[in-house]
């Protein structure tokens, strides 16, 4: 059910015990619950005292809102009244006292229930009663989120981290497309443009790459990514020789430089190149650079084999390009760099796959326990919870000598952790794409390491 009741102030009733499994047996009424099973319930669901018992937040204590989310959660406030209304009706002789029917908040966490759980207090002539509801929190910013934690035994569902996952891929869209731009045009793919050219032509004029944007996306990724001062001063590495391409190389380019001081030109971006890629392949004093550095590498590969195709064509020593060892050095450079990226790529999804995985608890237990004659007899309940979403499983518990409640939650957590991982995976893998692809086009390369010029 999405709604728990307490009873809280039972002053007014004649007798307290008969009106809770009264109240009690309305409430369950659509269950299985036996009248057993109900008035074991009584000593459950009773808060003894008064408000100082359970943390409800004073008008002060509640989030400031908005317009809009005061209409919003007023909308929510009537539909949770008119759900307690049908799950918990007045019984004969009892009337909703004036002024009541007030929604708070729990200010605090209160067993099971999270701080932000919405509560509907009810003051009747026979009691003060909370309906807590569960499937719902309020943050406090103000923000109204449903927290589904009754499903099915085996119903895994869809939650709000995914969707964030697949909001991050998405942010992280333009630098990517044009990394892979650069990949593509290595064969080609755009206007033809090689060397160069090509880098011209996505890096225009002082323009490089958005270093502080790039790395403040990838860091939604690789954590604190920006943070890292070394990859910063790589990145800044690149865009000295994307510049440099554009501002000096090709102006020279055009005035029918020799092709041995194009060449020389060529060989300190080479060198400097050489050494941005080795740095951000490399851990060192402790700190990997490895994966906080993969796009920043990734457009240091790219810059670097165009950088390979244009010194193969400027090579003084030969006349024709394919003739070049700058071409078997191409070939090299392009496959052992495909596979790195390739498997940092997936250490990086690894990484996150498994820091998602471990926010699953294993299963837990939430005894409860009942005076029996003059014993105690508990009853195992079992849950698991997930802290990523604030998920938390509806409780297993036995139905039957031959039944294995614990066995059913562990089923039913492996359903959910399946579904998660398959999810986590596909989404890490979509926030990564523009690194794989860029592998794939360099894999190319073996095969036509110089694009046709026209």
């Amino acid at each position: 059910m999405a709604v728990d009741i307490l009873f809280a102030d039972l002053s007014r009733a004649r007798n307290p015990r008969d009106y809770m499994a009264r109240k009690l047996q309305d409430f369950y009424r659509t269950s299985r619950a036996t009248p057993d099973e109900i008035r074991a319930l009584v000593d459950r669901v009773y808060v003894e005292g008064d408000h100082n018992n359970f943390p409800l937040a004073a008008p002060q204590d509640l989030p400031k809102l908005s317009e809009g989310q005061k209409k919003f959660l007023d909308g929510e406030t009537a539909l949770f009244q008119k759900l307690v209304d049908q799950l918990s009706p007045l019984i004969e002789g009892e009337e909703i006292r004036s002024g009541s029917d007030w929604a708070t908040l729990l200010k605090a966490d209160f067993h099971d229930y999270p701080a932000g759980t919405p509560v509907l207090v009810r003051e009747t002539s026979q009691a003060t009663i909370y309906y807590l509801y569960h499937l719902a929190q309020v943050t406090r910013d103000g923000r109204f989120t449903y927290v589904p934690n009754e499903p099915e035994p085996n119903e895994v569902r869809a939650n709000q981290y995914e969707k964030q996952a697949r909001i991050e891929a998405l942010a992280i869209a333009l630098w990517a497309d044009l990394l892979l731009s650069v990949a593509k045009g290595l064969l080609g793919a755009v206007g033809g443009k090689v060397g160069s050219d090509l880098l011209n032509a996505l890096f225009p004029g002082s323009q490089g790459i958005d270093v502080k944007k790039m790395l403040d996306d990838f860091s939604a990724i690789v954590a604190e990514a920006n943070k890292v001062q070394t990859v910063s001063e790589q990145a800044g590495q690149v865009n000295g020789v994307l510049i440099s391409n554009s501002e000096y190389y090709i102006p020279r380019k055009s005035k029918s430089t020799s092709k041995r001081e194009l060449y020389e030109t060529l060989l300190t971006y080479h060198n400097k190149l050489t050494s941005v890629i080795g740095t951000l392949q490399s851990k060192s004093a402790g700190v990997d650079y490895t994966k906080a550095g993969l796009p920043v590498c990734v457009l240091a590969i790219s810059t670097h084999l165009a950088t390979y195709q244009e010194m193969a064509f400027q090579d003084p020593n030969v006349s024709d390009p394919h003739e070049s060892t700058n071409v078997d050095s191409i070939r090299i450079a392009a496959a052992s760099n495909a596979a790195w990226v390739g498997a940092k790529a997936d250490e990086i999804i690894t990484d996150n796959l498994n820091a998602r995985l471990a926010k699953i608890s294993d299963v837990l237990n939430n005894p409860v326990c009942d005076g029996v004659g003059s014993g105690v007899v508990c009853k195992s309940r079992y849950f698991f919870t997930d802290d990523a979403t604030g998920y938390r499983s509806g409780y297993y518990e036995q139905s039957g000598c031959k039944d294995d409640a614990q066995k059913r939650c562990a089923d039913a957590r492996a359903a959910y952790v399946e579904n998660v991982r398959r999810q986590c995976q596909a989404d890490e893998r979509k926030k990564l794409d523009w690194a794989f692809e860029s592998a794939e086009h360099w894999t190319s390369l073996k095969e036509t390491p110089l694009p046709k010029t026209s």
